[in-house]
């Protein structure tokens, strides 16, 4: 690089000296010795987020619901979609291991019952005899195990899961979600019991619940997790990658 006497006059260094510097710079930039002087591949995706009452206004509930339950594998990495995953997948899990377990124990003690029962009866032959005391067995096992696994399910269901829907319908976490899934899930617990006892159960239910509202509303803030807030990392991950 041949610079001109008159521009060597005006920088005050030779051109060597100007190589130097121009090499020295290339190598701080290349091995990102000084941040500054590198741009953040993240700036873009940050100031990309949108805020959280931008998110619920420019979504519908069918595209909040499809962003917390969506099975799609490219939202399998967000903190949003994976709770609902677990969410989801979590009363199902419970409810079989329960029906399993129960319905286990629920064989045994109908074999023994069966046997009880049949103590005088007279069979015409042993395998008969044998035979009715394991379809006995097995009928009872299996539906008190449905049963129960529904059951588990359900309620799990409606006090794990149900407080998270109805973040979605309404766009952000507040501390009545599990108030209202507790309740409405010990009412339907006692749906053949009558109004009266569905009523009081709603109640009992609705008390604990509101305390586990407020508690994890409370750690939510602390920890940057409310729906809101995940929504709106969610949404600035897809567009970002759709760009």
């Amino acid at each position: 690089m041949n610079i001109p006497d008159t521009d060597e006059d005006i920088l005050g260094v030779s051109s060597e000296e100007l190589n130097n510097i121009l090499q020295s710079r290339d190598e701080i930039i290349q091995k990102k010795i000084l941040p500054e002087l590198v741009p953040d591949v993240n700036e873009e995706y940050k100031s990309a987020i949108p805020s959280s009452v931008t998110c619920v206004e420019s979504t519908s509930v069918y595209d909040r619901l499809y962003a917390v339950f969506s099975t799609d594998p490219y939202l399998y990495d967000q903190e949003l979609n994976r709770m609902g995953r677990i969410r989801r997948k979590l009363p199902i899990y419970i409810g079989i291991s329960f029906g399993v377990i129960t319905g286990a124990m629920r064989l045994v003690v109908s074999y023994d019952e069966f046997i009880r029962t049949n103590s005088l009866t007279i069979f015409r032959s042993q395998h008969i005899a044998r035979r009715s005391a394991v379809d006995y067995s097995v009928l009872r096992a299996i539906l008190f195990g449905v049963s129960t696994g529904c059951k588990v399910t359900l309620f799990t269901g409606g006090c794990y899961t149900l407080p998270l829907i109805f973040s979605a319908i309404q766009g952000k976490t507040s501390y009545w979600e599990y108030a209202a899934g507790w309740g409405i899930t010990s009412s339907l617990y006692c749906f053949n019991r009558g109004l009266r006892q569905m009523f009081i159960a709603g109640m009992f239910g609705a008390v604990p619940g509101l305390i586990t509202g407020v508690t994890a509303l409370i750690a939510a803030r602390r920890s940057n997790l409310t729906f809101e807030e995940l929504l709106a990392k969610q949404l600035a991950y897809t567009k970002g990658n759709q760009a």
